[in-house]
């Protein structure tokens, strides 16, 4: 049989929160507490990662899945064909097996002062907050007022870290910073990132962490080309025209972009260019999408395990419904570099 954290907090005679804290390794649990219950966790045989497991946990509940305007629009078409928002379509398979109903917001459409309004009118039980950047500061506030459950995932930043609010993130950090020492540890120290929009907190944490790993690895104080754009073909593309433009394209022998559809358009224009790929510049793509794998060259990513970071969401925003919003949950989950003949 598998439990949930109500199983192990019943067995041990102590509150979700408690059980929560001690699987996270908080200090504030006292000695005699945290014995109690590691024996639960150990009579009852609990694996974290089986939680949410049964079949109808989620029933009745409602769950919004706030987005972009412009991620909420690749929701419902192929993008360039190839590429949809695999993310939020994953949530709401997640929530729809185990029960419950998933809607779509965009967070474009909605003033924080009106929110307690869509709230009400849509008898929302929690909600995942995807791809946020810093004009979504007064809608978390509110979430956080109004003592929503809320998760925040696809970019967090210190203004999340500060206020304690509730995050499941990948480890985008150690995934940049696991290229940088590849191509380092290759003889690959001329380095360039070009990724999405600066305003999104997804691509300022990878951003921060290209820097600081150029930095910490003592490869130079700063990069020696940084690209800001869009996720999409046009801007991998335009990234290396403006490499072109200031002398620097064959100089560059590592680029690191901030998605898979970036890696494709850096990599066509190479090669229109003539850059031996991998030979003389090797790019690395950011996702592990299933494109990756078929291009030509095939490109080497970091991958994200979408299918355990969706239900883990939803296994956590879960406990947050069941504790009143009363966990504080901040968990990154690891990333790892998948190869391929792009590097």
């Amino acid at each position: 049989m598998k439990y949930k954290l109500q199983d192990i907090a019943d067995f041990a005679n102590v509150s979700v929160s408690t059980v929560w804290r001690v699987i996270n390794n908080k200090d504030v649990v006292k000695a005699n507490t945290r014995t109690l219950v590691l024996d639960a966790i150990e009579a009852l045989d609990y694996k974290v990662d089986t939680i949410f497991t049964r079949p109808q946990i989620m029933n009745n509940y409602n769950v919004a899945i706030s987005l972009r305007e412009s991620d909420y629009k690749k929701i419902f078409e192929l993008k360039y064909g190839i590429e949809k928002m695999t993310e939020p379509i994953s949530f709401k398979q997640e929530i729809e097996s185990a029960g419950g109903k998933a809607l779509f917001l965009e967070m474009d459409d909605i003033e924080a002062p009106e929110l307690h309004k869509v709230i009400d009118r849509q008898k929302i039980n929690g909600v995942i907050i995807f791809g946020a950047e810093d004009s979504d500061k007064e809608l978390l506030i509110e979430l956080e007022k109004m003592r929503v459950p809320f998760i925040v995932t696809n970019g967090i930043s210190d203004f999340v870290k500060q206020r304690s609010l509730s995050f499941v993130e990948y480890d985008d950090s150690n995934g940049i910073s696991d290229i940088v020492k590849h191509f380092k540890k290759n003889g690959r120290t001329n380095l360039a990132m070009i990724n999405g929009p600066d305003k999104m907190w997804v691509c300022q944490e990878r951003k921060n962490a290209f820097y600081h790993s150029i930095h910490e690895l003592q490869i130079a104080d700063q990069p020696l080309f940084y690209f800001s754009g869009e996720f999409d073909f046009k801007t991998g593309q335009d990234g290396v025209l403006r490499l072109k433009e200031l002398g620097l394209v064959e100089k560059i022998d590592g680029i690191i972009c901030g998605s898979d559809i970036i890696a494709i358009g850096v990599i066509k224009e190479l090669i229109r260019m003539g850059i031996d790929i991998p030979r003389k510049t090797a790019v690395f793509g950011y996702d592990d999408t299933p494109i990756c794998e078929y291009f030509n060259p095939s490109i080497s990513s970091v991958k994200r395990d979408l299918k355990h970071y969706s239900s883990y969401i939803i296994e956590r925003l879960y406990d947050l419904i069941q504790t009143n919003n009363r966990l504080q949950i901040q968990i990154y989950i690891k990333t790892s570099l998948v190869f391929r003949r792009s590097t």
